[in-house]
């Protein structure tokens, strides 16, 4: 796979969402984002695979940054918080009901798309691509009509 069409497959993985907030993303300005980060300073790298690649606005990929998933995910808790203690506009809409803290765990835009669109594993016929069943119109590895997809 070439990198245009590897940037491709990246973006159609969640149909052109980024793949945390869920924000619309368009395919000349979005970022790949890489799950496990390529470097680390805490511990090793990722790979530069399509596999360890999401589609990412450039706000979630800047925020993101080297960070596991999770440990993000707990730095994306914890802006409540440093909001609560630094900010005073803050402070002031929240004293007028215009902001309100709801304390909901993080969910990503991907994991509730997978929850969503898991139904089987299938496996394309023209690229040999295996994904558990994301329902989109065209293979996520190779671009091809969703009549190109056979359940394994």
């Amino acid at each position: 796979m070439t990198k245009k069409e590897q940037r491709l497959a990246v973006f159609n993985r969640y149909n052109g969402h980024c793949a945390y907030c869920g924000q619309e993303i368009k395919l000349n300005g979005f970022e790949i984002d890489h799950i496990e980060a390529l470097y680390r300073n805490d511990e090793g790298g990722g790979s530069d695979t399509f596999e360890n690649m999401n589609p990412a606005c450039r706000k979630c990929n800047r925020s993101k940054s080297t960070f596991t998933i999770e440990k993000w995910r707990k730095q994306l808790y914890h802006k409540v918080t440093m909001l609560n203690r630094d900010s005073a506009a803050y402070n002031m809409a929240k004293r007028y009901g215009l902001v309100q803290e709801t304390g909901i765990v993080i969910q990503f835009y991907y994991e509730r798309f997978e929850k969503l669109h898991l139904q089987n594993v299938i496996k394309c016929t023209t690229c040999a691509f295996d994904k558990i069943g994301l329902l989109n119109k065209n293979c996520i590895g190779c671009g091809d009509d969703f009549a190109n997809y056979k359940s394994k």
